[in-house]
């Protein structure tokens, strides 16, 4: 397993593991939430996108959405949020 950062290629692979983890979102709400309307380019574009690679297979992502500075360990970040999906 490694992570690497997503690159501008890999535009679509985020847009659908993010719709695929908000499913459940979308269906109780009717509607999908912002993070799955949100265009990633800009976030990618600034290195705010992370990808799991699992034998040449992207198997999850984490995003700026949700991050924050630690103030308890500098140069941390705390990612708030994770979502376990089983496919995309």
């Amino acid at each position: 397993m490694t992570m690497r950062l997503a690159s501008p290629d890999d535009l679509q692979t985020v847009t659908t593991l993010t719709a695929a983890a908000y499913r459940p979102y979308t269906e109780l709400f009717g509607s999908p939430p912002i993070p799955v309307t949100e265009d990633y380019r800009p976030r990618i574009e600034r290195g705010e996108v992370w990808l799991r690679d699992i034998g040449g297979k992207i198997a999850g992502l984490i995003s700026g959405n949700g991050r924050r500075p630690n103030e308890y360990r500098p140069g941390w970040t705390l990612v708030d949020m994770t979502k376990v999906i089983d496919a995309a």
